[in-house]
């Protein structure tokens, strides 16, 4: 008989003995928010089984319930860096697209008219992104 993966452990529902057993932040936010999306118990019942914030818990279940399992996960901080860099696709073309016709216009002029004003370094970044790579 093949040795488990996993050691097997009595079910239960004591939150601070799984806390003990979940090796992510992720599951241990589960683990907080379990009762109340499955099986409809309140915020504040929870909060006092468990000691964490009936808001947090709240919050947490209505971002469960809206946005699935990926609420449960935070941005890295590179990611939370680059968010603010990134242009909505539909912007990045315009600019492309834009000095393809007015190669003449600079990084400042072109970028001038639109509300939510990318660097210079970000348009030139753009362009290059969408030339045509060589094979």
């Amino acid at each position: 008989m093949p040795k488990a993966k996993r050691e097997r452990r009595e079910r239960t529902d004591n939150y601070h003995l799984l806390q003990q057993w979940c090796r992510t932040p992720e599951q241990r936010l589960y683990e907080g928010i379990r009762p109340i999306t499955l099986f409809g118990i309140p915020p504040a019942e929870r909060a006092q089984e468990t000691g964490l914030a009936e808001r947090s818990l709240s919050r947490a279940a209505d971002a469960f319930d809206t946005h699935g399992m990926i609420s449960l996960f935070r941005p890295t901080k590179a990611q939370r860096e680059d968010h603010h860099r990134s242009l909505p696709v539909a912007m990045r073309q315009l600019i492309v697209d834009l000095k393809a016709e007015y190669a003449d216009f600079t990084d400042g002029e072109m970028t001038a008219p639109a509300q939510r004003l990318p660097t210079s370094a970000s348009s030139r970044e753009h362009r290059r992104s969408a030339l045509p790579q060589s094979h």
